[in-house]
């Protein structure tokens, strides 16, 4: 057993967070590395230009996805596209209503939501990638649903989309 292993092994929850007491607010989580032997580890630096919630799409994978999809759900992208603005693709939850005739979120987040990911995932290989992401700022309706909110695609997903659409 590593030195490393030992220390973490040797401290306990309640230990730790009795000791964390003890340590002001903004240096309690360098401490409790240095408590735990960790304080030499640093994570990876990631620059918030390196970092896109949306999954990184080439034009080739855009394409691959724009043909899976229905006419609805392209048209969707293509208003999301026609209001970008810093590199991040917007679209309000009225229009989404509007342009694919759900009704609520769940039919939304079941159908057309999931089958954009479902498709994406199947393209890529993976598990989990996303490509339409939700803003903050939903505001519920009282009834079980949403009256407003915001859906986005950031990152490299952008230019990919607005190539395999034509939309600029």
């Amino acid at each position: 057993m590593s030195q490393q292993e030992a220390a973490f092994m040797s401290v306990n929850r309640t230990a730790l967070a009795s000791a964390l007491q003890l340590v002001p607010v903004e240096a309690r989580g360098e401490f409790a590395l240095r408590l735990l032997g960790l304080n030499d580890l640093k994570p990876e630096a990631t620059t918030d230009e390196e970092f896109h919630h949306s999954y990184a799409l080439t034009p080739e994978l855009a394409n691959q996805l724009m043909q899976k999809l229905d006419t609805a759900t392209r048209d969707l992208f293509r208003e999301a596209l026609a209001n970008v603005k810093d590199g991040v693709a917007v679209i309000d939850w009225a229009d989404v209503k509007r342009i694919t005739g759900v009704t609520n979120w769940a039919q939304f987040a079941r159908g057309r939501l999931g089958g954009v990911h479902r498709s994406l995932n199947s393209i890529t290989q993976s598990t989990g990638a996303k490509l339409l992401i939700e803003g903050d700022g939903w505001v519920e309706d009282g009834k079980g649903d949403f009256s407003a909110g915001t859906l986005f695609i950031d990152g490299p997903a952008v230019q990919a989309l607005q190539a395999a659409l034509g939309v600029k």
